[in-house]
């Protein structure tokens, strides 16, 4: 059943914060499907930290009805959380959010309020990651934002005010006026994670194997050239597996038409269109990708193992991977899949070890982030923080 979900715009968003009743207001703004499930946990914890809380969904999300009320379960009757739609160009009008969390992409932000851009995926190829060139790669962070929520442990050469002052530092359009005078890098996690492994039974029947490519843009994509293949050779050597083809939301459905087609009267094959995942991921046993954030959360998530199908180059056979198998040919997909099945207790306490070591936070980002509101909103730092004094990188002192 779709959820349907109340359509707020600045005004009367505005006349339900004043009506909270709480001291500090934050809002969680996720601007695609993908990114509901990284803040619902987060908009819960902060309800229940006792500040009012709203998780505001592009109207899109709703509109293409696939809103599941189940993926909700848990949410909607949080005293203190409200949930609602609100298009991006209401933002910068909205009055009373003290702190406002979005994703780096996103460059509103509701007027006087602190910013919190939390990076929206899991690396999609190597585990490490140096989070500054995300900073220069998005410009406007360094102008509409006054904290940088990130998932992965930074190595002690990337955690440095140098490291991040070519992104701050430069010839960039001003300030907005309520910024602070410093950008701040927080180690805090990424809230997804545990949504997922809330909403997923450690016990759950495992019969489903979910094939999540990346968005079909994107040069690495390999559902056009090796999607069909993939499916049939694991719709073949899986007979007692369902297998569930999950494309990035953002696909073009066009490029994997053909592939629809070739499968449409299978009975086990599943196209799942619906906005988390849920329904399938509860009883998946791996995921198979090309290269797909989905993949490196599911399995993050869950502690199952994850296949990554890398053709480019050829290796006599898959190599072990932190998270699972990397593979450069179609039957080694199988071979793999067939280790993941085989050694699935083997794979839960190696992810989960494995994720202590790349994650900041693991299952306690959201209540991490929702103790440090007042700490947002009062445009105050932390002393695990890295604090990057903005006006003096302008002023040249820092090189």
């Amino acid at each position: 059943m779709t959820q349907d979900l109340p359509a707020f715009d600045s005004v009367s968003l505005g006349r339900r914060i004043a009506a909270s009743g709480r001291p500090l207001t934050a809002a969680c703004y996720a601007n695609s499907q993908t990114r509901v499930a990284t803040y619902l946990p987060l908009a819960r914890a902060i309800a229940r930290a006792g500040h009012a809380s709203f998780l505001l969904l592009t109207p899109e999300v709703n509109t293409e009805k696939n809103l599941q009320s189940r993926d909700l379960e848990g949410y909607l009757d949080v005293d203190g959380l409200v949930i609602g739609t609100l298009g991006v160009h209401d933002i910068p009008n909205v009055e009373g959010v003290d702190v406002f969390f979005s994703s780096e992409v996103l460059g509103a932000a509701p007027r006087g309020s602190r910013t919190v851009r939390v990076i929206h995926s899991l690396p999609d190829g190597k585990l490490s990651i140096n989070y500054a060139a995300r900073v220069r790669k998005h410009s406007h962070l360094a102008r509409t934002t006054d904290y940088l929520a990130i998932p992965i442990r930074q190595s002690s050469r990337a955690w440095t005010i140098e490291n991040y002052a070519a992104g701050i530092d430069g010839p960039l359009p001003a300030i907005e006026p309520s910024r602070r005078d410093h950008f701040d890098i927080v180690p805090a996690g990424y809230p997804k994670i545990e949504y997922l492994a809330e909403a997923i039974p450690k016990d759950a029947p495992r019969r489903n194997l979910v094939f999540c490519p990346t968005v079909t843009t994107v040069p690495h994509s390999r559902v056009r050239s090796h999607g069909i293949a993939i499916l049939q050779a694991l719709l073949k050597n899986f007979p007692t597996h369902n297998v569930v083809f999950r494309p990035y939301p953002k696909s073009n459905e066009p490029d994997f038409a053909n592939l629809l087609k070739a499968f449409r009267h299978d009975p086990l094959f599943i196209h799942d269109r619906t906005l988390s995942g849920l329904e399938y991921l509860r009883e998946a046993a791996a995921a198979i990708t090309d290269r797909s954030s989905a993949a490196v959360t599911f399995s993050m998530a869950t502690g199952r193992p994850s296949v990554f199908f890398e053709d480019g180059i050829p290796a006599p056979s898959a190599a072990d991977d932190p998270l699972g198998y990397r593979a450069t040919s179609i039957d080694q997909i199988v071979a793999s899949v067939r280790l993941a099945l085989d050694h699935a207790e083997e794979w839960h306490s190696r992810i989960m070890e494995e994720r202590g070591r790349y994650l900041y936070r693991p299952g306690t980002t959201s209540d991490y982030l929702a103790e440090k509101i007042p700490v947002f909103a009062s445009g105050e730092s932390d002393s695990e923080w890295l604090s990057i004094p903005r006006l003096q990188l302008y002023s040249g002192i820092l090189k």
